[in-house]
């Protein structure tokens, strides 16, 4: 059974771009447009790792994070960060300990090889899927 990544990116060109590249690399993808499909989501599925877009509207990907990190069900779960936003010292501080990093937009193919290196890392147990 492959990975099961959930992609959270208001940007629907972005989110299909997303969805090609994992699914070429042999991901299983969950799209989410929004902060409030991605919980939805992340209450429904079973998810291995979550690639977050920080600045979207109504509810942002720190907010996002927040709820994954203070949910006992979802505390350990892989969180990267995809975005072009500017973070704050702040948001950066955040992003810093409670993702496992931070990919530039602008170099979207970074992306793969830190899936790649989170899923090595796993215990066999959760590799199993």
């Amino acid at each position: 059974m492959s990975h099961v990544v959930l992609v959270v990116d208001d940007d629907r060109q972005m989110l299909d771009l997303l969805q090609v590249m994992l699914t070429r690399s042999g991901y299983r993808v969950l799209l989410a447009e929004s902060a409030v499909q991605a919980l939805d989501l992340l209450g429904r599925e079973k998810v291995s790792a979550v690639v977050l877009d920080i600045m979207m509207p109504v509810r942002s990907g720190i907010e996002v994070l927040e709820h994954i990190r203070w949910n006992p069900n979802l505390s350990n779960l892989p969180v990267i960060v995809l975005s072009a936003a500017h973070l704050s010292e702040e948001e950066r501080e955040f992003v810093d300990e409670f993702t496992i990093g931070f990919v530039d937009k602008s170099h979207i193919s970074d992306l793969l090889s830190r899936l790649q290196a989170v899923f090595a890392d796993l215990p066999a147990a959760e590799k199993k899927g």
